[in-house]
């Protein structure tokens, strides 16, 4: 059973509770092996992961949960964190949050504040047309 590990003492079997309450697999009572959501293993311990994210591995934050977007650090891109509302747009399906606040080459931001690709050869396009094929201007 989860939080549970067998325990034994001379001859005797028993399921013991895990130490921590977010463990949900231990191999004795100090040591643990899988945490809940929410939380990481460090040395054998779960640590609460960085706020408003669901999945994270040392620190770094795997997926924010439901209702935010994860954002790069400007120190530091392989660290995430989760906010509410990204400062710039986001990639065409509204997950996260674009590095350095602006949409990539070949991509405009829309009326959702959304990257969509433009078409092909083309820089800057309506990305709120209903046609991908509203190019304003052609590659150099």
């Amino acid at each position: 059973e989860e939080g549970y590990f067998l325990s034994e003492f001379f001859f005797q079997k028993r399921c013991k509770k895990c130490k921590d309450p977010n463990c949900i697999r231990c191999e004795n009572e100090d040591t643990c092996s899988d945490c809940n959501v929410g939380y990481q293993m460090v040395d054998g311990q779960c640590v609460e992961c960085p706020a408003n994210c669901l999945l994270c591995d040392r620190s770094k934050c795997d997926f924010c949960n439901s209702g935010f977007l994860m954002e790069h650090t400007t120190q530091n891109v392989s660290m995430h964190t989760c906010v509410k509302q990204c400062p710039g747009p986001t990639d065409m399906y509204g997950d996260f949050c674009l590095p350095e606040g602006k949409c990539w080459d070949h991509y405009d931001e829309d009326k959702l504040r959304r990257c969509k690709l433009c078409g092909e050869n083309c820089k800057k396009c309506d990305p709120d047309a209903t046609s991908y094929d509203i190019c304003e201007k052609c590659d150099d």
